[in-house]
């Protein structure tokens, strides 16, 4: 994400206001504990999510999107870019995506298009 000279975002990729199921596990929890969480919006750059933890800025993350409307889902790294917090125990956390597949990011996409295109 970038800023012009007012501003205001200026996003790589359009974002969608989607309800998503997300997984998530901390690269650097030694436990690797893999937990549910759900998004706030989608791209093909990045994810905002809520949580009920705090994330320090510049954690990794694996995540897995599972994907409306079929049995697709995208396997992804991400970084966590922003966090903060949304009130007693909620957190807003904005994660870029960093590392997938082809097929990951060709699913992903196939999400998003009919709904961008809208």
């Amino acid at each position: 994400m970038t800023q012009d000279e007012t501003g205001s975002d200026r996003r790589e990729f359009p974002r969608l206001d989607a309800r998503v199921d997300v997984s998530m596990t901390f690269l650097a929890d030694k436990d690797a504990i893999r937990q549910n969480f759900q998004s706030e919006n989608l791209s093909l750059g990045g994810i905002c999510m809520q949580t009920d933890q705090p994330v320090e800025q510049g954690a990794f993350v694996a995540v897995e999107l599972n994907l409306p409307g079929g049995e697709e889902t995208a396997d992804l790294f991400a970084e966590v870019v922003w966090a903060r917090p949304e009130g007693k125990d909620s957190y807003l956390l904005g994660l870029r995506f960093i590392a997938s597949s082809d097929d990951s990011l060709m699913n992903l996409g196939r999400f998003l298009e009919p709904e961008l295109s809208q």
